[in-house]
């Protein structure tokens, strides 16, 4: 599922959720928050949480119980003020499947609707 946020016609944010249990996170959620995506220019305006609120409606809608996600560290913040709590921090391969050897810290988070 795929997300939106616009200013004046512009695409200035996304999001999107899998509502498929992922396969290597070690707090079990059953969906997961794969992205939340603001422009600068306007960040901290609000839109990143008017999308994630809208992706978490979603999952609710579905029934999930349990969301999970794998957050960058500036990330981070902005989940815990959504509810999210931290599960532990891991290595990630960005873009595996064209890979890219591109690798970094990613903090896996979950929060039980």
């Amino acid at each position: 599922m795929f997300l939106v946020g616009t200013r004046e016609r512009v695409v200035v944010a996304f999001g999107s959720l899998r509502l498929t249990a992922p396969d290597d996170y070690e707090a079990n959620p059953d969906a997961e928050v794969t992205g939340v995506y603001v422009h600068p220019r306007v960040a901290r305006s609000g839109v990143g949480s008017r999308v994630y609120e809208e992706l978490e409606t979603r999952a609710r809608d579905a029934n999930v119980d349990r969301l999970g996600l794998s957050a960058s560290r500036n990330a981070v913040a902005f989940y815990e003020q959504h509810g999210f709590e931290r599960v532990r921090t891991r290595s990630h391969e960005f873009s595996p499947h064209a890979e890219t050897g591109v690798i970094g810290e990613v903090v896996e988070m979950v929060k039980r609707l």
